[in-house]
């Protein structure tokens, strides 16, 4: 299991705790149709899960009641699809945000979000709208 601490840097040696709840277990799905498959089966047998990207932002939100599974999203990433000239980008929910900003950069294009945290995951920025201090001249992910 692996665990995220405030520093955000996994420690695979411990049990991942969230708000004092630890999950008896850890899915690291690699694809959309897995995810869709582990949230079916969690539905199925009444179990909950809890959603975490890089953890950058796991202290948001009200604390969980009980948490079955900690479905990670990391493994579910990477650029579907990029087409420069029609300023379009696809990524998948556990994509770094510095990964899509560095392979739009080569096109002079670059996605207008300064989230406040190093690390964060489109999936994430996305979950809980976060924004930098340069929100008022950017917009915000809804803006967007």
């Amino acid at each position: 299991m692996s665990s995220i601490q405030q520093n955000n840097v996994p420690d695979p040696k411990a049990p991942m705790t969230i708000d004092g709840i630890e999950p008896g277990r850890t899915a690291r799905p690699g694809s959309a149709r897995e995810v869709a498959e582990l949230l079916s089966d969690l539905d199925q047998s009444d179990e909950t899960a809890i959603i975490i990207g890089a953890g950058t932002k796991i202290e948001l939100g009200m604390p969980p009641l009980r948490a079955d599974v900690a479905l990670e999203t990391t493994r579910v990433s990477g650029i579907v699809e990029l087409e420069a000239a029609n300023m379009v980008c696809t990524v998948r929910a556990g994509t770094p945000l510095a990964d899509v900003q560095r392979e739009l950069a080569p096109h002079g294009q670059r996605v207008p979000l300064d989230p406040p945290h190093i690390g964060s995951t489109i999936g994430g920025i996305v979950a809980t709208a976060s924004t930098g201090p340069r929100r008022s001249s950017l917009g915000a992910v809804r803006d967007l």
